[in-house]
């Protein structure tokens, strides 16, 4: 009997868009189909990435900000896998800032409700961190019920840094875009304490491009100059 046939990043990434176009939709159906398209998107060539990383830039732009968070992280690896950048970065870009201040929103409630818990008090279940306090799920549950945008943008907080990050970090004019982004830069500051996905973007929007840095060496009195190029030329 024959094997049956890997499924393709096409395939996979239809089947991811049907299953959030479904306001109820379930992660025990969501992460296999994720997962399954790491490979994938390994195995697809180079006209089917262009395919797929135009509809998730489209998808990006419109959906609620935790299903467009997780075609976020995917989109990453399309990118990394040599799909066309631009569109991607552009989509995550446009997004990115509400999602930043959604997300801040919601540290500011649970830090307004709750104290970091002392050091053997035991977190509750199913508990959410953020920073070192652990929200608990029914407080969670109320409070999406006052601004589910919220919720929905710190849960998949690390899921709009992380590939952004990747872009940038490969794709010299795109750093140098990031880098001029002022209002990111603003957006992802108040997260960084509590979120490390949020502290390596803000390390990255810090990122000295072009300037000149003197290293100076004690013993010979040695002077070398360093121009910062903070990603390899793409």
């Amino acid at each position: 009997m024959g094997r049956s046939e890997t499924p393709g990043l096409a395939l996979l990434w239809g089947q991811l868009e049907g299953l959030l176009a479904n306001p109820n939709w379930d992660g025990d159906e969501v992460n296999p189909v994720v997962q399954a398209m790491a490979p994938a998107t390994g195995r697809a060539p180079a006209e089917e990435l262009a395919v797929v990383a135009g509809e998730m830039a489209r998808f990006i732009r419109s959906a609620p900000a935790q299903e467009a968070g997780i075609v976020a992280l995917c989109s990453g690896t399309v990118a990394e896998k040599g799909g066309p950048p631009d569109d991607l970065y552009a989509a995550l870009l446009a997004r990115l800032p509400g999602v930043l201040a959604a997300a801040e929103r919601f540290v500011q409630a649970v830090e307004a409700a709750f104290e970091p818990p002392e050091d053997e008090q035991e977190p509750p279940p199913q508990a959410l961190w953020v920073g070192s306090i652990p929200v608990p799920l029914e407080w969670r549950r109320t409070f999406a019920g006052r601004d589910a945008e919220a919720v929905g943008a710190y849960n998949a907080l690390r899921y709009w840094c992380l590939p952004v990050i990747s872009i940038a970090t490969l794709h010299r004019q795109l750093l140098t875009d990031l880098v001029c982004h002022e209002e990111v830069r603003a957006a992802v500051a108040p997260l960084a304490d509590v979120s490390g996905p949020a502290h390596f973007l803000l390390a990255l929007t810090l990122v000295p491009l072009d300037e000149p840095l003197l290293f100076v060496h004690g013993p010979t009195r040695r002077a070398s100059r360093l121009i910062m190029e903070g990603a390899p030329g793409k």
